[in-house]
């Protein structure tokens, strides 16, 4: 439908200053000045086409053929042709149009590209503007954004040229920025502010990496840490107290508190402690005794650890501190539970222990109290008791067809001895090995760069 132009709440543009660069072949370029009787849009368009030299006038249809039907003149208005003044080259009259809708029916948009120039230099940084509609001539300011460390210079139009859009801009100053905190728990409580010395001055909001964390807090997640008035505004939250559970595991724990005669290395007596991860527990200690040197009158609830170890002496005796002998010892020590750890004074490592069934290189032998260790770390030693020596009495290095026995499949093992659960070899099928090995009394045969499988599982 076209409306009657005094429907219409049209906007005059004025003409572009100064005459376009005419072209070749006796063409001269011309302004129009476009205003929409059909269309939401708030902007009016501004086209420019090319007409001979000398020429005075335009028809509607050499117009609308010029505007390649994206736009139609609106003939209810005006149906003579249009008069091009020479000296500025534009068509004097304002042209009423209606918007020819495109094939699909809807608007038809694009992207603009936005290149950012610092006087003649262009930077390599660039942006995308999306979405914008295809009658859109002019990008609002506050769609740009001036690329980190850079500012927009002055005042200046965004003009969209082939589908891109120069912008001037020039460096950005450093300016400080105040850090204001505030505990969500107590509002009350005071927190120094801080200082974050070099922000860009026209940047929106802080790197979350730059803000300190003050000491005893932790930042709630999900701030975006704006800008106003060169401020920003941090919600803290306090950190657990020692002794509190410091996550959201409401779980009980129980921990079993051996105590250690430290003389003759037996346990004379146990207690059980419960409660949160992490929570402190008094100790009891059994009677007629006292705690050992060094040892810690409170314990913490531990969900890594099942049982504590921790030496006691009778009251009233005289102790020297036993002298542990240690010589050098290269083996492999395997566990066959979960396994306590020492220090070389014989006291328990109550952060630390070995998983059950697994294999640890050896290097050093301690005897203390009566009791054997072997060092599996710096500083750190397991009870021989707990576990076994892994050892290799010999291997072999042959190439030969070995054949599973019975009617069930044969399990496979690594050269450790720990099962392969998801691997298996078929009853009664040959294959190949080229090693085989006795470990701890048992001889194992190489199908698989670490699959073995057990002599006694072959003919």
């Amino acid at each position: 439908m076209i409306l009657n132009p005094s429907m219409i709440n049209a906007v005059v543009v004025n003409a572009a200053d100064g005459a376009s660069a005419e072209k070749a072949n006796d063409k001269v370029d011309i302004t129009l000045n476009l205003i929409y009787t059909n269309s939401d849009s708030e902007h009016p368009k501004i086209e420019t086409i090319s007409v001979k030299k000398g020429q005075t006038s335009i028809s509607v249809d050499d117009l609308n053929k010029a505007l390649n039907n994206r736009y139609k003149v609106d003939t209810t208005v005006n149906n003579k042709p249009f008069t091009i003044d020479t000296s500025k080259k534009e068509v004097t009259e304002k042209i009423l149009v209606t918007v020819v809708p495109s094939p699909s029916g809807k608007e038809e948009k694009r992207t603009i590209k936005v290149q950012f120039k610092v006087g003649d230099n262009i930077l390599p940084k660039t942006d995308e503007i999306k979405d914008v509609p295809s009658d859109i001539t002019q990008i609002e300011k506050s769609k740009i954004n001036a690329p980190e460390g850079y500012k927009l210079a002055g005042d200046q139009t965004f003009d969209i040229k082939n589908g891109i859009v120069e912008v001037n801009v020039v460096p950005a100053l450093k300016i400080p920025i105040t850090v204001n905190y505030t505990n969500k728990e107590n509002a009350k409580d005071k927190i120094k502010s801080r200082i974050i010395p070099d922000v860009y001055e026209n940047a929106s909001s802080v790197n979350p990496k730059l803000v300190e964390i003050p000491k005893g807090y932790s930042i709630v997640p999900n701030q975006d840490f704006s800008i106003i008035d060169g401020k920003i505004a941090v919600t803290l939250t306090p950190n657990k107290k020692p002794g509190h559970s410091s996550s959201t595991d409401a779980t009980t724990y129980t921990n079993k508190i051996q105590f250690i005669d430290q003389a003759t290395n037996k346990e004379i007596g146990s207690m059980k402690v419960s409660g949160l991860n992490g929570s402190k527990h008094k100790l009891v200690i059994p009677e007629g005794y006292v705690l050992a040197k060094n040892e810690s009158s409170e314990v913490k609830v531990d969900k890594s650890q099942k049982a504590y170890h921790v030496q006691v002496i009778k009251k009233g005796a005289v102790t020297t501190p036993a002298k542990p002998t240690i010589t050098a010892h290269k083996t492999t020590f395997r566990t066959n539970k979960t396994t306590q750890l020492f220090n070389i004074e014989g006291k328990a490592v109550r952060n630390r222990a070995l998983m059950a069934n697994t294999s640890w290189a050896v290097d050093k032998q301690m005897t203390l109290n009566g009791t054997t260790y072997y060092r599996v770390a710096t500083n750190e030693w397991a009870k021989v008791s707990d576990g076994a020596e892994d050892t290799y009495i010999a291997m072999e290095v042959f190439s030969k067809t070995i054949t599973t026995s019975g009617n069930t499949p044969k399990r496979l093992y690594t050269s450790n001895g720990e099962l392969i659960g998801n691997r298996a070899l078929a009853p009664n099928t040959p294959w190949f090995s080229d090693n085989s090995l006795t470990k701890n009394g048992q001889t194992l045969y190489r199908v698989a760069t670490n699959e073995w499988v057990r002599a006694e599982d072959l003919v």
